[in-house]
């Protein structure tokens, strides 16, 4: 009787973790069933990951979250996208305005190594952090932090770090979720960046990198629009002509005129740039 009843015992312990376990497994699947959804529906990469850090959080049950973005003109640096998911009662005002002005190095702290390996990091923050934002957020009470890679290709373009108010040993299980997520969420940020592409590439000449004659009859079109609608809105617009540019072609060919053009252009674009910042 006694074996009898230790082996009931152990089947329901195993049917209840088998149970658990695929409970689990489904609940993971339907957040990142909603977070493609909700992705494939947002209109920029900002958007996106508002949404992924809110859906995480809640799932994981960890109160802070926050988006760092990769530097266009330095690529080994990442730059605070401002972009928060708050949920704890903690005053964490210092963590954010420190974070909010830090860009974090190739390699470095959790976000830095993400970038740098391309997988999810874990980071247990003690007394002997020498970084002053990991120092900060020490103060603030917060003592983990995993930082997520997005990956559009095989470049890192965003990070997302999740942090903690307690000393967590790295969970495989959240890990591997976090790695699922960042996957999704790569291939939806790179046919976003390819769409832009396109988008940039329909309105731009491909030589010179300046809007083409569709940009221009469409801004045209909207300042025409503007100008029916409201009396007072004025605009002009400014005709250039590149005199004897026939004779560079027919004289030195057209490997000359591209150039020319493309100086011509770069010129311009410098101009305009220096009359918009005064």
């Amino acid at each position: 009787l006694e074996r009898e009843r230790q082996a009931r015992i152990e089947a329901e312990t195993i049917a209840e973790q088998g149970l658990r376990s695929l409970y689990e497994k489904q609940q993971e699947l339907e957040l990142l069933e909603s977070i493609a959804v909700a992705a494939n529906q947002a209109n920029s990469l900002h958007e996106v990951l508002e949404l992924v850090m809110s859906r995480i959080c809640q799932f994981s049950h960890w109160p802070i979250a926050h988006a760092y973005l990769r530097d266009s003109q330095l690529s080994t640096r990442l730059y605070p996208s401002q972009t928060w998911y708050r949920a704890t009662k903690h005053n964490i005002q210092a963590f954010c305005e420190m974070t909010e002005k830090t860009y974090v190095q190739y390699g470095e702290d959790a976000s830095g190594q993400a970038m740098a390996t391309g997988e999810t990091s874990w980071l247990e923050l003690n007394s002997h952090c020498s970084l002053p934002r990991q120092q900060t957020a020490l103060a603030c009470g917060i003592k983990t932090v995993v930082a997520l890679p997005i990956l559009a290709g095989k470049q890192v373009i965003a990070v997302i770090e999740f942090f903690h108010h307690l000393q967590l040993r790295i969970d495989a299980t959240l890990c591997h979720l976090l790695s699922q997520v960042g996957l999704q969420l790569g291939r939806i940020a790179d046919r976003q960046l390819a769409e832009a592409r396109l988008l940039h590439d329909a309105f731009h000449d491909p030589l010179t990198k300046l809007p083409n004659r569709a940009f221009f009859l469409d801004r045209l079109q909207r300042a025409i629009s503007r100008r029916q609608r409201f009396g007072n809105y004025k605009f002009a617009v400014l005709f250039i002509d590149l005199d004897r540019f026939k004779i560079v072609n027919d004289s030195l060919g057209h490997t000359a005129g591209d150039s020319l053009i493309r100086h011509i252009g770069e010129r311009l674009s410098s101009a305009l740039q220096e009359k918009l910042s005064t």
